[in-house]
């Protein structure tokens, strides 16, 4: 349990040399106003060391506060009552054999030093202790924030790790599928391009470690993916990228495109088998802009979504919150158009 550690000695003598100067000033406003002497060096000294009797007491005081938090209510109170009971002699002995020697006050009788004292050091040991009990609060507050806040992002971290995980086998059983097709085909040279694809796509995924990436670097792995369904269907895949440079060097997540351009693969061929995807980047503003276009047919109303989408839209949620969304919606003049904006942040440069 985090506790608030004891004042410097420093700043206890400032602040007890501040609350002397206040029952100085005090003091001596209350004889002029009776028309008496005003300052008294004297009074005025020996008000300085009592002060810093106290200046010292403190951290003392703090510290049994912090050993002795009246977790144990009945036990505590009763350490504290001694402790503060044992002040008052101590503060009338400092009073009766140091204090009034130096400023030449009369001597009163030790015990009534202690009868008078014994009401001020009281409330002085209770205001030390309720401001080590609030310090301490207020560091237990923030630490159990700072718990929180990372205990939130470690379950997000888990999170966005469970779906990636479920994504990528998704992603690798499709892209053999597509190579063993190949292979069953007699397509040797195409199997050979598309094995070599695929090993660029891996090497891409795996080399990455971070729930973000450089959007330049997720579009050249879109590219070695639609590479890899050229080499099985040739001519009847075509694609085209388009990216402003602003938007090159922003953050996306890692493995954002894969699954929204073979979701347009797979639902948005066109009349003629043919699959024309677009792939569109701009920057507007704070905001990221990408759009994944086909040429099909366009969303079928109330189709559920696939594996593909719908962790995608799980991850934007988990890392951007109300800041990240994906669309899909009919494209104009045909096919579906899935549409993702984020907030805009570049990616570091190596």
């Amino acid at each position: 349990m985090q506790r608030a550690r004891p004042p410097r000695l420093i700043w206890c003598l400032a602040a007890w040399t501040a609350i002397a100067l206040f029952f100085i000033v005090r003091g001596t406003a209350a004889r002029m106003a009776a028309h008496e002497s005003g300052f008294l060096l004297a009074l005025a000294t020996g008000n300085l060391m009592s002060c810093w009797l106290w200046a010292f007491l403190t951290p003392a005081i703090w510290s049994m506060s912090n050993r002795f938090p009246f977790e144990r209510p009945g036990r505590d109170a009763a350490i504290h009552a001694a402790a503060a009971l044992a002040i008052i002699p101590l503060d009338a002995a400092f009073e009766f054999w140091i204090v009034r020697p130096v400023v030449a006050r009369p001597v009163s009788p030790f015990w009534r030093l202690c009868l008078d004292y014994s009401w001020v050091d009281i409330i002085f040991y209770v205001v030390v202790v309720a401001l080590e009990r609030m310090n301490t609060s207020r560091a237990e507050s923030a630490e159990q924030a700072a718990r929180a806040a990372n205990l939130e992002s470690d379950l997000r971290q888990a999170r966005l790790r469970a779906l990636e995980a479920q994504l990528r086998p998704h992603f690798l059983f499709n892209a053999l599928n597509t190579i063993s097709s190949l292979v069953r085909g007699g397509q040797d040279d195409a199997a050979v391009r598309a094995v070599a694809a695929l090993g660029d796509v891996l090497r891409g995924s795996l080399r990455r470690t971070e729930p973000e990436v450089a959007l330049r670097d997720e579009l050249t792995l879109a590219r070695r993916y639609l590479d890899l369904e050229r080499a099985r269907f040739g001519e009847a895949v075509s694609f085209t990228v388009e990216a402003d440079e602003a938007a090159s060097d922003a953050l996306v997540p890692s493995l954002l495109l894969q699954p929204l351009v073979e979701n347009a693969l797979k639902h948005g061929r066109g009349r003629d088998g043919r699959a024309r995807i677009e792939i569109r980047a701009r920057s507007s503003g704070e905001r990221l802009h990408l759009e994944v276009q086909d040429g099909g047919s366009g969303p079928a109303p109330g189709a559920p979504e696939g594996i593909g989408l719908s962790n995608t839209r799980a991850r934007l949620e988990q890392l951007y919150g109300a800041g990240g969304r994906l669309d899909l919606r009919a494209a104009p003049g045909g096919g579906a158009l899935a549409v993702v904006e984020l907030p805009l942040r570049e990616a570091p440069h190596a």
